[in-house]
């Protein structure tokens, strides 16, 4: 015959494992000092290396335009209306690949924090090539073209599992 397990070993066993998976996950970096578990709504999944290009959204009548005319830079930026995912660019606004990163990605990109995929670009082909939307108007594009053109590495982020605690 099987011997039972006392009451007091379960619950010696539950508390164990639960000690165990603790120290897991927080090793893992799921857990942030201060916060529990349910707070952690992020994992960095990779780390990339980019060529990061910024745009900008040009206004009628400005005094310049990166390519001399308000069309062209409309032709090359976009008017800044409508996203390919259908909405109104903001600064942090991201433009990538769908085939590599697909819309509503969450990127955290150095010097500007998270940043949400929403959009696409003529030029922006491939996993290593992103465009980051930095406003509107004039103030906006002497932003874009002093940054220009830079590599650097971002963080893709996913939401992680909520609530397991």
């Amino acid at each position: 015959m099987k011997k039972r397990k006392s009451c007091s070993s379960l619950v010696l066993s539950l508390l164990t494992a639960i000690i165990i998976f603790a120290s897991i996950v927080a090793g893992s970096g799921l857990m942030e000092a201060g916060r529990t578990q349910q707070e952690v709504r992020d994992v960095i999944v990779e780390e990339i290396v980019v060529v990061m290009t910024f745009y900008y959204a040009p206004d009628k009548n400005q005094s310049h335009y990166a390519t001399g005319s308000y069309r062209g830079d409309v032709a090359l930026n976009g008017d800044g209306k409508k996203t390919k995912s259908g909405t109104v660019p903001r600064v942090g606004t991201l433009a990538a690949d769908p085939n590599f990163l697909r819309p509503k990605t969450v990127v955290q990109v150095p010097g500007f924090g998270p940043c949400v995929v929403q959009d696409v670009g003529l030029d922006i082909k491939g996993r290593h090539r992103l465009d980051l939307f930095v406003g509107r108007g004039e103030k906006a594009l002497r932003i874009a073209e002093k940054l220009g053109r830079m590599t650097m590495i971002v963080k893709v982020v996913k939401p992680a599992v909520v609530g397991l605690v």
